[in-house]
């Protein structure tokens, strides 16, 4: 993100000067990470959970169940599928707000007044 940040904040109409001569932090923020999938549509991201119990099914899909009767329970793996098959991700910014410091004199610091949005993409498409 260190590469990519000085763009960003080119794109906002930062200035090099201005830099290149100040220590550019967010301190304020929402970030919403979203995927768009194989067709051609943005998904909010889904949580990962790392090993959940689920019913165990047989080869139809029908739940097994034990001697009396209650469902089987097993743990399965996180699914991971909607960051495999994603073609793109965003990275919305909402509401951020940054602290600008002075590299040759750290006691000099201002916040800007307003608050932004912007939103970062990832893809593999080659222009």
């Amino acid at each position: 993100m260190q590469f990519a940040s000085k763009y960003i904040l080119q794109n906002l109409g930062l200035s090099n000067s201005e830099i290149d001569h100040n220590n550019v932090t967010m301190i304020a923020g929402t970030v919403k990470l979203q995927l768009k999938n194989k067709n051609d549509q943005w998904e909010d991201f889904k949580t990962i959970t790392m090993f959940k119990e689920v019913d165990k099914t047989d080869k139809d899909g029908k739940p097994v169940t034990d001697k009396e009767g209650n469902p089987v329970k097993v743990k399965v793996g996180p699914d991971l599928n909607q960051i495999l098959n994603a073609t793109d991700i965003k990275f919305s910014f909402m509401n951020v707000k940054f602290k600008v410091t002075l590299k040759n004199n750290d006691k000099f610091i201002y916040e800007p007044n307003s608050n932004i949005n912007f939103d970062l993409w990832l893809s593999d498409d080659i222009n």
